[in-house]
């Protein structure tokens, strides 16, 4: 059992050979824009996070790869602990031209820049501030090999001049990798950078890295994009389009995808496949009348997609049930009950702690949970409405049977309150009968037993 995700494979020779939400479409169109498209520009790749923007661009990457293209992946996150993204940026460059083999004198001409470059654009005072004044700002002592003497700090007695010398051999190097193609840079994770480096990384793209035939692709959640933007300005109104459109030639949003062949897949990655279908066989009598197709697999799935879970979301809830799964000893394990019990623990913290700690009636839990329903605009009608319902119900019973402990709460139930007007009359045979069967100890184990795997693979931090 693999704790945490591996993520798709990606292979040179087939970069969609494992993708199941079919994106080979959408890269194709995307390479079809750069083939069409001369010179450089900088284009945003958009999804909400968690929908699988890193999978996407890492695949168009190997595609465009496989048509010739020389490109750097690089991920801003890992960087943004560095005082300012000039220096990740070019650390970055740097690591990609080497490994690409170029001719070491023309790094070594590239190289000479690096330090001024970056001492540059660390005395920007704001985002906007104008490139202006004399290299001898930008020079700290035994920092800058190019400057070695008086004849050379004549020539470039401006940033400007610098500047345009590192765009210059920046552009002769990027026609090095390949003459009649850009050259790609992808810059993933910007939206989960702290709002400072966000913005200076799009500033300095803007400055220093607008070059004829090198293209930028920024994958990025645009509204946490925005609302760094915003904080970075000290949360006054800021025109994010707009200012957004200062360093965006081209946005691509990322289309919403069927998810149902997503989440088939983790059934199958986790071994759960075999442990559904052998648990319905075995309960299935319980269920008489019921579509055989409906299972608690096609009520779960369907319950993820309902409520709008992202890929991220569904991979981290089925990489968890399958831990806790084989972590206990299935000949006691109440599927059911684990299902959405984990479910109510990852995405609805405040009916897990009411569950937790018992201290509602029956009716009050039923108020909680039923506003959950409602939020995932489920067909009441339809079956697996029904199978989810199954779900709350042994939950609820075995809730029941938890409080019943301290004030013979269960029998109040089923003798002293007969017509139970608080819950749906449709399913209240089937509560009825779960509250007699159902037992609270198991639940109360089930708590123990997620919180203890949460402490111990600290699951709160570690995904």
């Amino acid at each position: 059992m693999q704790l945490k995700p591996k993520g798709i494979v990606i292979t040179k020779e087939n970069p969609f050979e494992h993708d199941l939400l079919k994106r080979d479409k959408y890269v194709n169109n995307l390479t079809q824009i750069v083939k069409n498209t001369e010179g450089g520009f900088t284009l945003s790749v958009n999804a909400d996070w968690g929908y699988g923007k890193t999978t996407f661009i890492k695949m168009w990457e190997a595609s465009l790869q496989n048509e010739g293209y020389q490109t750097i992946y690089f991920n801003a996150w890992e960087t943004d602990f560095v005082s300012d993204p000039m220096m990740a940026l070019i650390d970055g460059l740097r690591d990609g031209f080497e490994s690409a083999d170029l001719p070491q004198e023309k790094l070594q001409k590239l190289s000479a820049l690096w330090d001024v470059i970056i001492d540059i654009a660390a005395l920007l005072p704001t985002p906007n501030a104008q490139l202006i004044g004399g290299a001898a700002k930008a020079v700290k002592k035994g920092v800058c090999s190019l400057l070695k003497d008086k004849n050379q700090l004549q020539k470039h007695q401006s940033y400007r001049k610098l500047i345009k010398d590192f765009k210059d051999q920046l552009t002769e190097l990027a026609k090095e990798l390949s003459e009649d193609k850009q050259l790609i840079i992808f810059v993933d994770e910007l939206d989960r950078c702290r709002p400072d480096y966000a913005v200076q990384m799009l500033e300095r793209i803007k400055h220093f890295f607008e070059i004829e035939n090198i293209i930028f692709v920024i994958s990025v959640d645009k509204t946490i994009l925005c609302k760094s933007i915003k904080a970075y300005y000290g949360g006054i109104e800021v025109d994010t389009e707009a200012y957004l459109r200062r360093f965006i030639d081209l946005e691509f949003d990322l289309p919403e995808f069927d998810i149902s062949d997503f989440i088939d897949a983790q059934f199958e990655a986790k071994d759960l496949a075999e442990i559904f279908t052998n648990y319905w066989e075995h309960i299935e009598k319980h269920y008489g009348g019921e579509d055989r197709e409906v299972t608690l697999r096609v009520a779960l799935s369907d319950c993820l997609k309902a409520e709008n879970r992202s890929l991220r979301d569904i991979e981290k809830y089925f990489n968890r049930l399958g831990v806790i799964i084989s972590s206990k000893d299935l000949t006691h394990q109440v599927l059911d009950l684990t299902c959405y019990v984990l479910y109510l623990h990852m995405f609805h913290r405040d009916i897990y702690y009411h569950l937790r700690i018992a201290d509602l009636k029956a009716p009050e839990m039923w108020d909680m949970i039923k506003t959950q329903i409602a939020s995932i605009t489920y067909d009441s009608g339809s079956e697996s409405y029904r199978r989810y319902m199954g779900m709350v119900i042994g939950s609820l019973a075995a809730y029941i049977d938890l409080v019943d402990r301290r004030n013979n709460y269960r029998q109040e139930i089923l003798e002293r309150d007969p017509k139970m007007e608080w819950f749906p009359a449709d399913y209240l045979n089937w509560l009825k009968s779960e509250i007699s069967n159902r037992k609270g100890e198991v639940l109360k184990h089930l708590f123990s037993h997620i919180e203890l795997l949460q402490e111990t693979f600290n699951w709160e931090k570690a995904e």
